[in-house]
């Protein structure tokens, strides 16, 4: 069955797709730039806490400056708290939404193969045998780890451990890497300012330093999410476009 579509509105796709717009699915797109907007905003919180805890170790104790040091700590803090749960419910959305869509071009293309009868192959789905895909695969690919190592070395090849991790979505490290930013934060959380004041403002520093490193963590990872689903819609478009005939 062809394409209605005018061969004009076919080629503005087809420019789209060669430069990138267009591509990565509004509703995602939509909640990576939430995600990562709530990921900078906290950490903006994160950032005048810890600002404010320098200040609060330099005064004198026990001064009105020292006092209002503490409360501009605890303000800072509340702020920080009320942005934390929609930051994490941001993010578990994001992985969400990005499994969903994962799963659905997988049906996709398999409906296209089942109606076409025949399967997609290309530089995603590269081809095998069928005694490769059922009996032989672990043993081809140890075979083919074992080649590139006598050829290239041992310390110049990723081991298959590696290279499962380096293909996983980065969408399914989010989940991991935000459950180490809770727990990090839990601490901070669970407690309030005693009448020592500069011992806990350490400790609450070192915890709000090691939730920095994770928060910058987790803003990489939504940039990379962001690149890999603009990826994967750019390669969706053109795995349907090389099975869908084009109009006469």
């Amino acid at each position: 069955m062809g394409s209605n579509l005018p061969a004009a509105a076919i080629n503005e796709k087809k420019q789209a797709i060669i430069s990138g717009k267009d591509i990565a699915a509004v509703p995602i797109s939509k909640q990576i730039d939430d995600s990562l907007k709530r990921a900078r905003t906290i950490y903006q919180r994160v950032q005048l806490v810890l600002q404010n805890i320098i200040k609060h170790q330099k005064l004198q104790q026990d001064s009105n400056e020292w006092l209002n040091s503490i409360k501009k700590i605890m303000n800072c803090k509340l702020c920080f708290q009320k942005q934390q749960r929609p930051f994490s419910e941001s993010i578990r959305k994001t992985a969400t939404i990005c499994q969903e869509v994962a799963e659905d071009r997988k049906k996709h293309i398999k409906a296209i193969e089942l109606s076409c009868a025949k399967r997609i192959y290309d530089n995603l789905q590269e081809y095998q045998t069928h005694v490769i895909e059922v009996q032989g695969k672990d043993e081809c690919e140890d075979f083919i780890q074992n080649v590139k190592q006598e050829i290239f070395g041992t310390d110049n090849i990723l081991s298959k451990e590696t290279e499962r991790l380096a293909k996983t979505p980065k969408y399914a490290h989010l989940a991991t890497e935000l459950t180490q930013w809770e727990d990090i934060i839990e601490p901070l959380c669970t407690t309030v300012i005693p009448d020592d004041s500069n011992k806990q403002s350490k400790e609450w520093y070192k915890i709000l330093v090691k939730a920095r490193c994770a928060l910058q963590k987790i803003t990489c990872t939504i940039k990379q999410v962001r690149y890999e689903e603009w990826r994967n819609a750019k390669n969706h478009y053109i795995r349907i476009g090389s099975t869908v005939p084009s109009p006469e």
